[in-house]
Formats: C-alpha cells, sequence, structure tokens
C-alpha cells in the first residue's frame, strides 16, 4: 500500500510538470496569435473610413497592414529571442548621427530680378532630425527602435547577443510642440517601382553596412546620398536615399517655427501624409499640391512631358518654397480650421476668387518667412537651366515698376499692363500684406510695414483662430477687419498698409472697396465693367428677383475671378427654408449654367442642382435664425474661350423663404 501511494504521489507530480510545460509552450504560441488578432481586427475597422480614390486607399491599407511584410521587414518589435539566446548577453550603448545630402541653388540679383540655377554637384550635408530610427540584426529583426534628435543624434541600448546588426532610417518623422501633442509625418512611395526602396507599409527606407558591437564606446553614422550621377547629369533612383528624407527636414523647419511661436500644432494625434514617388508612371500635372480631406501633401518626383513635349511637372523634392507653401495649406485647414478656397489653377501675379488668393497668399507669406527667403525657387526640367524669379523686395520699394505684360484680348486687339499691380484677387497682394504682418525681415517701405514688431506671426495666428467662426469668408479684408480689432493701435497702420495695395478695410466684407485699377481688360486701360464685380457681396434681397452682372473678360489662367464669380450674401431672419433659384439662361437667352453653393461659417452647407426641365440651378435649404449665408455663384459658360469676350451677362437670381 505505501508503494502504492508513492506510485501515485509521483505520477501526480510528473503530470502537474507536464501541464505547467504544456501551458508555458501554449501561451509561447499564443501571444504572436493573439497580436496578430488585434491587428487584424484594426484592418478591419478602417472598411469604416471614408470612400477613398484607388492610390489613397491602397496607400492607406499597406500603412495599416501588418500581414505582408517583406523578408527585410518582417518584425516590428524587438525580436524575443534574444532574452533566450545561447550566446552570452551584455547591455551595449549604441549612438551616432544621422544625416543627408541637401541641393541647394545658386542665386544673384539685378534690379527687379533673381537669377537662380540648381546646383545638384555641391551637396551640403544636414542632420537629419526627429526621423525613427530602426537597429536590426543580421536576421532583419528590429532589435531596437528610438528617433533622433534636432541635430541628428541617437543614443540607444541593446541586449547584445554577439550577432552582426545594422541601421535603419525609415521616412517617418515624429514631431512634439509646447503641449504634449504630436504629429507624425512620414513619405510615402505611392508607386509600384523600386519596392526594395521601402518597407512593406510603403516608408523609404536607407541602411547601413553591418557592424559589431564592442566593449567600448560604440558609434555608427549613417549618410544619405541624392544617386546624383555627375555625368548623366541626372538622378539614379535606385541611389537616389536623401530626397525623401530632405522632403521630411523641410517640413520639420515648418513645425519648428510653429512650435518657436508656440503655436499647438494638433488638438490630437494625427498622421500628415507626403506622397512622392520616382516611379515613372506616377505622374501628375502639379509639382505639389495639398488634399485636406485626407490630410496628405502631394509632391512630384518626376519630369514629364506632355504630347507637345512641354513640362508639365519637374522633380519638387528640393524645392522647399513648394513644400512649406503646401504645409501653410496644412496650417490653415489643420490648425486654424478654417480655409475657405474653392482651389483650382493659379498663378502668383494672376487673378483668382477672394478665397483663393487668400489662400495662396498666405501659404506663400508663410513659406518665405519660414525659409527667411522670399525668392520661390523651383527646379526645371533641364536641372542646369538657369531660371529667374521676381526679386519682391527690389519691387516694394518702387512706387512703380515699369515693367509691362502684353495680353491679348480675344477680339485680337493688344494691349499692356503692369507686371506688378494690386488687388485683393491676387495672391502676391496677400502674400505682400501678410509679410508685413508676420515677418521681421520685411523691409519698410511703401508697399509694406514693419507691423510684424507689433503684431507678428502670434498676433496673425491669434487673429486666424478668431476668424473660425467668422460669418464672412476668409479673406484679406476679413483678416485685415480681425488684426484691427485685436490690435486697435495698430488700425491707422493696418489702414495705410492696405492704401498702399489699393485696398480698404472698412469691414470684413469690404463694402468700401473702390474699383481696382488693376482690373484692365483692353486697349487704353478699359477695366472690368463695376456692375460684374462690385460690391464684393452683393446684398440679396429676399422673395424678390435680384439681378447679378458677370463679365468673363479679365484674362487669367483662374476660371473662378473678378467677373466670372460673384458673392451674395444674406442674414435669416428667422428659422425656416429657403428656396434659390437661377436661370441658367442669360437676358439674350443664351445658356451659361449659373452653379452655386450655400456657405455658413466657411462650411459648404448646401450645392445647387441643375434641373434640365426648367433650364435652371436650384436648391432647398433650412436656415437659421439670426445667421448670415453667403452665396457663390459661378458662370460655367466661363470655362469656355468663346464666352469670355467684353460682354455684360445678366441673370436674375430669386430666394423665396418660408417657415
Amino acid at each position: 500500500m505505501k508503494k502504492f501511494l508513492e506510485y501515485t504521489l509521483w505520477l501526480t507530480i510528473l503530470l502537474a510538470l507536464g501541464y505547467v510545460v504544456y501551458q508555458w509552450r501554449w501561451l509561447e504560441i499564443a501571444k504572436p496569435t493573439a497580436i496578430s488578432h488585434i491587428e487584424s481586427s484594426s484592418n478591419k475597422a478602417s472598411a469604416h473610413q471614408h470612400q477613398l480614390p484607388n492610390i489613397q486607399r491602397q496607400i492607406i491599407a499597406d500603412i495599416e497592414s501588418s500581414t505582408q511584410a517583406l523578408s527585410h521587414d518582417k518584425a516590428e518589435a524587438p525580436h524575443p529571442s534574444i532574452s533566450r539566446s545561447k550566446h552570452s548577453v551584455a547591455l551595449r550603448q549604441l549612438s551616432g548621427v544621422l544625416s543627408f545630402d541637401r541641393l541647394t541653388f545658386q542665386e544673384s540679383h539685378e534690379d527687379d530680378i533673381v537669377s537662380y540655377q540648381f546646383d545638384p554637384d555641391a551637396p551640403i550635408q544636414q542632420p537629419l532630425r526627429f526621423m525613427r530610427l530602426n537597429i536590426r540584426d543580421s536576421q532583419h529583426n528590429i532589435i531596437a527602435r528610438t528617433s533622433t534628435d534636432e541635430m541628428g543624434r541617437y543614443q540607444v541600448e541593446i541586449a547584445d547577443a554577439g550577432q552582426q546588426y545594422y541601421l535603419e532610417a525609415v521616412s517617418q518623422m515624429v514631431f512634439s510642440d509646447n503641449h504634449n501633442n504630436e504629429v507624425i509625418t512620414q513619405v510615402v512611395n505611392q508607386g509600384n517601382a523600386y519596392p526594395e526602396r521601402t518597407t512593406y507599409r510603403r516608408l523609404y527606407r536607407a541602411t547601413s553596412e553591418l557592424f559589431v558591437l564592442t566593449d567600448s564606446e560604440n558609434t555608427q553614422n549613417l549618410n544619405l546620398h541624392t544617386g546624383w550621377h555627375h555625368t548623366l547629369r541626372e538622378f539614379e533612383p535606385m541611389h537616389s536615399q536623401a530626397q525623401p528624407f530632405a522632403i521630411l527636414d523641410t517640413l520639420a523647419k515648418g513645425f519648428l517655427y510653429l512650435k518657436q511661436h508656440d503655436i499647438e500644432i494638433t488638438p490630437k494625434e494625427q498622421v500628415l501624409t507626403v506622397t512622392w514617388s520616382q516611379d515613372p508612371d506616377i505622374v501628375e500635372q502639379s509639382t505639389g499640391y495639398y488634399s485636406p480631406y485626407y490630410n496628405l501633401i502631394y509632391i512630384s518626383g518626376n519630369n514629364a512631358l506632355d504630347t507637345n513635349q512641354k513640362p508639365i511637372s519637374t522633380i519638387s523634392e528640393w524645392n522647399e518654397h513648394t513644400i512649406l507653401h503646401e504645409f501653410g495649406h496644412y496650417y490653415m485647414r489643420q490648425i486654424t480650421r478654417r480655409d475657405d478656397t474653392q482651389a483650382g489653377h493659379h498663378t502668383a501675379f494672376g487673378f483668382g476668387s477672394l478665397t483663393l488668393a487668400f489662400s495662396e497668399g498666405v501659404a506663400t507669406a508663410l513659406a518665405k518667412t519660414i525659409l527667411e527667403n522670399w525668392h520661390y525657387k523651383r527646379v526645371s526640367f533641364d536641372p542646369d537651366k538657369q531660371r529667374f524669379a521676381i526679386n519682391t523686395k527690389a519691387i516694394i520699394h518702387q512706387d512703380k515698376t515699369e515693367r509691362m505684360r502684353k495680353l491679348t484680348t480675344k477680339d485680337g486687339e493688344t494691349y499692356q499692363r503692369p507686371a506688378f499691380d494690386f488687388s485683393p484677387f491676387i495672391e502676391q497682394t496677400v502674400t505682400y500684406f501678410v509679410l508685413s504682418i508676420i515677418d521681421p525681415n520685411s523691409p519698410y517701405s511703401l508697399r509694406t510695414s514693419q507691423l510684424s514688431q507689433e503684431i507678428g506671426f502670434s498676433g496673425f495666428h491669434r487673429a486666424m483662430l478668431r476668424l473660425k467662426d467668422s460669418a464672412a469668408l476668409t479673406t484679406i479684408y476679413n483678416l485685415a477687419h480681425q488684426l484691427k480689432v485685436d490690435t486697435p493701435l495698430q488700425s491707422q497702420n493696418i489702414d495705410e498698409l492696405g492704401q498702399q495695395l489699393e485696398l480698404i478695410f472698412n469691414d470684413e466684407w469690404g463694402s468700401d472697396q473702390l474699383p481696382l485699377t488693376s482690373h484692365i481688360i483692353g486697349y487704353n486701360g478699359q477695366l472690368l465693367p463695376e456692375q460684374a464685380q462690385y460690391p464684393l457681396y452683393q446684398e440679396l434681397s429676399l422673395d424678390k428677383s435680384n439681378e447679378i452682372y458677370f463679365n468673363g473678360a479679365l484674362e487669367s489662367i483662374s476660371e473662378m475671378r473678378p467677373g466670372t464669380l460673384r458673392y451674395l450674401k444674406f442674414k435669416a431672419p428667422y428659422d425656416g427654408t429657403i428656396d434659390i433659384f437661377i436661370a441658367d439662361s442669360d437676358s439674350q437667352g443664351q445658356t451659361h449654367k449659373f452653379s452655386f453653393n450655400i456657405v455658413n461659417r466657411g462650411k459648404v452647407v448646401a450645392q445647387s442642382s441643375y434641373y434640365e426641365q426648367y433650364d435652371a440651378h436650384a436648391l432647398a435649404w433650412d436656415v437659421r435664425g439670426g445667421e448670415t449665408y453667403i452665396i457663390r455663384v459661378f458662370g460655367e459658360a466661363f470655362t469656355r474661350n468663346e464666352a469670355t469676350a467684353d460682354q455684360l451677362v445678366t441673370t436674375k437670381i430669386t430666394a423665396n423663404y418660408r417657415r
């Protein structure tokens, strides 16, 4: 009996030990499974996002996915096998500096023109700031992860198992403001070419050679090169490591500028994605743009020609003004939370809408201030070609400039207009005004003022935040009015600056604006008819017919410009429904299609629809009593060349109000 009890006891102990071993092994196997399950759930959640264009949807799917790892990126956490390695484990310190080669421009000045030339043969080594860094072993497992500081330095402690390691810089930057907010900015490859240059999340990667840790200090530096071939005079994509990181470094300048002025960058964590690719199949007719809906910046990575062998895009990763201009749009949309522009084609000295000129002008001023350089420089299709820019600092010191532009009317008549003139519909005018407010390097002259000492960027930012709830559209008039409210002692200086730009800042609506001498449409200084542009906001009379006038003769690449886009406003007397009806035929019976939308405090709250049976655009919308609404009416016929002659077009808008 005693032996039987001993035998039973030992059997129980062995079964218990077996169960413990089984549970330990199950946990080791189950941990990765649980992690995979969590990540899969995260992927399912992404299906509830807004519908995206195919390429953007693919990018987001690839960034969120954790199941499509390439062999060189198959572990995204420090590998657990290190702690169970047969080798002796010792903690080693590893530090160093990450840097990249930046390419710049050579420039020279002559009167009101700046000549400049891209200089790819003389790179300048600069630190890779706030950048994500992985330490991988020879099996491509991530052993440690860290980020560089503002000087590109990193320091990390590694549990060394006697293996070889390498550095992997990833095109992902984490920036923190003074209020414990973080924004993650990353450059991704939206193309399919050169997949070996990216992680499975489409982030760009650059790696060092393998190295071994020693008992003493371990220093490993990494410098990224541009891939410029000095003989062929072109970039070799497989060796172009620096470019995506150069884009991030330029954006770091923007974030550091905001931090310097104690600006809260974002109320919550968010990701700003930049798409840039040297894939020859990725071609857009733009050097860069910002999409607020996706919080995404596009930067061109290719030179491309149209069917007439004319350049339609050029590489822009070295164009810091372009990158920070798009950062300016990000600032308005994501930080100040207000930008009323309807976007569209534009040029710095061409006419656009009031809101387009304001948005582009602010973005340009912010880029010039951050870079402390007013000369907008871009790489040419031929990188060795000399280019020219306007020396704005020279222009603003002159009452007038004799430089003229030669234009031709639709009737074949030639006429001239000043190359540099002023209008609230011209983005460069807005840029001059904003530079006078925010840039301490703005020279005092008839065209600018040293208001930066009294207002500065901090005062400008406060005004922009207060515009978020303004009834008026965000325009130069609205900004000037808010600045005068915030800094009453500077009201006279702001008004004087406006007068030098031919603007009258009496209120946020520009109600007292006089006819602008820059709106020349023909021979002998003929101006755009006043009925087609003034007042800037026409008062809409309810329950009666209102006549509005158009004229498409003012030449510009922007379809929405003075004469083709009209603004009306009304204040709702009480809660109710408004029915708005605009006939699509003008007073001569010609079809124009006058589409329109309604804006309330910067948000488009209603969009007209076309009703073929009535040959009209119309809508019905519920309004709130006491609220002011803006109606933007666009004559779609002005997109056709034959409709842009000097001809006054009249149509009628009817707004009926009912409870």
